[in-house]
């Protein structure tokens, strides 16, 4: 009959045992709006992949509902079916796992979704550098300028410490620059810094290692060398200094400008403004020999005393006497750090000078070594007490040389043996005492006699004499350590020849062993490469023999 089921094939079948459960075939839903862009470590599926979405909110819905605050009994029931709702959540396929998260965060309020990333934001990230082998992430590094590895150093703590002490990094950015200057000083400057940093302590516990010496001197380089190139229009600042007096020598120190003439006066300039802002008079002689340290100034004269002045008040402190010709070069000998062979010969480690000294070289062939008085000390003039006092027995006549003639002369016969800073007369120059330099316990001097002496400066011994030069006018000394062989020091001497046509030489001395060939010029012309210092000169100072002006030329290389 139409209408009406036909049961008559219908036959009862025995139960079968239960199958196995089936996966849910794929859910249809209606299209939805685009989800709004969450973050999401595996990504959201895609429609032609899960076609699962949830819907949107309803347009009309402008303003939020008003929550239904959670009942007790359902938060306790909801805790309670936490762990079978993780069961099903784990069972669940990859991408219905990021479907259910997805609707969950896009139903959540806002400090439930930050509290989310706080979470997943150090999970999901990776730290390449930390990670990564040393030379893998040095060879990463070695592709950054260094403007980049200046940024990349503040990310953390971590980058800083990976990158400060990568000495290939430093070093090879050195190179690259052009501002690598064979090896020799460089590594010196390491040893110093690292010497100086653990005699100071650094770095101190429980805080992150200074960086590689090899940065700093970068650093440094750098940024001289950037301000230089770069300041196209250095400041220059040119003044008239001593009136007609002839400039005799000249000194930068401490931002002073300090400069002696032979019209027996010192002056003080501002380096900024070139204006005189002292003026130290009390010397009856011109001034040929400077030197200064932090507010203290020694100036040498030919009226044959040493002057220290306090260059803060312009006030002469003291008056030494003893030279009995015209006090040519001086040098203020700091205490520093020596490696000295004691008399059981074993090698000590030692600071010398024990406190700092003044070394004087004159016309009359010798050296004198006087302690630098200390400013809570006794002060001392030779000529008395008074400023202006000549001890009259002092002073006598004698025929001039040349003329024959009677010339009155203040001959200061000063006993030294009464000056409590008065250390050691140094003997053995048949000749004037042109140059000197001094650093630690050492002492080297040179004078027209052409040879060069070497002085232990605690004992006065003698220790070698140097020769090799054969003009009368040897002018300058240079003092310094030889950085690719330790514990050597050596000596550069500079001759210059009194007749036009001749060579000026340079002799340099390695151990006290025999001297060797530096470069030649003529003219008056003379330049090394000192490739043993450190840093590059910042500020150069030019003076003029025989003109009466001081010229200053510097970079803008700020305070």
């Amino acid at each position: 009959m139409e209408g009406v089921e036909n049961t008559a094939d219908f036959t009862l079948t025995p139960p079968r045992k239960k199958s196995k459960a089936t996966p849910l075939p794929p859910i249809s839903m209606p299209p939805a709006a685009p989800p709004s862009p969450l973050p999401s470590p595996g990504g959201s599926p895609s429609p032609q992949t899960l076609n699962i979405w949830p819907s949107a909110p309803p347009s009309g819905a402008s303003s939020p509902q008003p929550q239904v605050p959670i009942q007790p009994d359902l938060s306790l029931t909801t805790l309670l079916a936490l762990p079978s709702m993780l069961s099903h959540f784990s069972a669940l396929p990859p991408q219905l796992q990021t479907h259910v998260l997805l609707t969950f965060l896009r139903n959540s309020p806002l400090s439930v979704i930050r509290a989310v990333h706080s979470v997943l934001t150090p999970t999901m990230s990776r730290d390449f550098l930390t990670l990564l082998p040393a030379e893998l992430t040095s060879h990463i590094l070695s592709f950054l300028p260094f403007t980049s590895l200046a940024r990349a150093s503040r990310v953390c703590k971590a980058w800083r410490n990976i990158i400060d002490s990568d000495h290939v990094l430093w070093r090879d950015l050195l190179k690259s620059t052009k501002i690598w200057f064979g090896g020799d000083s460089e590594r010196a400057f390491a040893r110093e810094l690292i010497t100086r940093r653990r005699r100071a302590g650094l770095p101190p516990p429980n805080s992150l290692p200074g960086p590689h010496p090899y940065k700093t001197l970068f650093k440094s380089r750098h940024l001289t060398r950037t301000k230089w190139i770069n300041n196209l229009n250095p400041k220059h600042v040119s003044f008239p200094a001593h009136g007609r007096a002839v400039v005799t020598c000249l000194i930068f120190s401490h931002e002073r400008i300090i400069s002696a003439s032979d019209d027996h006066s010192i002056h003080v300039y501002s380096p900024h403004t070139g204006q005189l802002t002292m003026s130290l008079d009390g010397h009856e002689g011109g001034v040929w020999a400077l030197s200064a340290t932090k507010d203290v100034l020694v100036s040498g004269s030919t009226d044959r005393t040493v002057r220290i002045w306090d260059l803060n008040t312009g006030r002469c402190t003291h008056v030494f006497g003893g030279h009995t010709s015209t006090v040519r070069c001086l040098a203020i000998v700091k205490p520093e750090w020596v490696e000295t062979t004691g008399e059981d010969g074993v090698m000590r480690r030692e600071k010398w000078p024990k406190r700092p000294m003044i070394v004087t070289g004159s016309r009359d062939h010798t050296l004198r070594v006087w302690l630098l008085p200390r400013p809570d000390e006794d002060e001392y003039r030779c000529f008395g007490n008074g400023e202006d006092e000549v001890d009259p027995a002092e002073v006598w006549t004698y025929p001039h040389p040349c003329t024959g003639s009677s010339t009155y002369i203040p001959f200061v016969q000063d006993d030294v043996e009464e000056n409590p800073y008065h250390n050691l007369h140094l003997e053995g120059h048949e000749h004037a005492v042109r140059a000197l330099a001094a650093r630690g316990r050492t002492l080297v001097s040179g004078s027209y006699d052409t040879h060069v002496r070497v002085w232990d400066i605690i004992t006065g011994e003698c220790k070698w004499i140097l020769t090799g030069h054969t003009q009368k006018g040897l002018f300058s000394l240079i003092l310094t350590e030889v950085s690719c062989r330790p514990n050597t020091t050596a000596v550069f001497s500079l001759q210059c020849c009194s007749r036009p046509h001749e060579e000026h030489r340079l002799l340099w001395f390695n151990g006290w062993h025999s001297p060797r060939l530096g470069p030649q010029h003529r003219n008056g012309t003379f330049h090394v490469n000192w490739t043993h210092f450190s840093c590059w000169i910042a500020r150069i100072i030019c003076l003029a023999p025989r003109f009466r002006s001081c010229r200053f030329d510097a970079a803008n290389l700020g305070p």
